[in-house]
């Protein structure tokens, strides 16, 4: 049983779609699970004792949202799961930016101070949700192809 060249060539570009979904799966639960322990590390540390506003549970929340989507991300590749990464990095960022530029904070807690942690944070998850994104639009085009 022979196959044409055509039908070759189509399972030689969805065995490469698949591997390259999968690194950018990989990468995207890295830049999660690096966001989730650094909140973590605030959590046990600064914030954790902090309830204006009930900051120091949503520390905890970002720490179990992190995890959780990750591991659904490795688990199915699927674009909702990626979307969910891209809105929890993307959420996370904006609500950083809230509480530390706006007067009135997020959920009434301003946050004056920028850390190391805070840069690594920010810049975890801009490139996060960024590669997010991206992944979401291979698995796209690679469903529709």
């Amino acid at each position: 049983m022979t196959t044409s060249p055509e039908l070759t060539s189509r399972r030689q570009a969805s065995a490469t779609s698949s591997l390259v979904i999968w690194a950018l799966c990989i990468v995207d639960a890295a830049l999660i699970l690096i966001s989730g322990e650094i909140h973590f590390h605030l959590w046990r540390g600064p914030y954790r004792h902090l309830t204006v506003g009930h900051i120091n549970d949503l520390f905890l929340l970002q720490v179990i949202g992190c995890l959780v989507i990750a591991l659904a991300i490795l688990a199915t590749r699927h674009i909702l799961t990626v979307l969910a990464g891209a809105g929890l990095m993307a959420g996370t960022f904006v609500g950083f930016l809230i509480s530390h530029y706006r007067s009135a904070g997020l959920f009434g807690w301003h946050d004056p101070y920028t850390t190391s942690d805070s840069n690594w944070a920010l810049t975890v998850e801009v490139a996060g949700t960024v590669l997010l994104l991206i992944t979401a639009l291979v698995i796209r085009r690679s469903r529709t192809s």
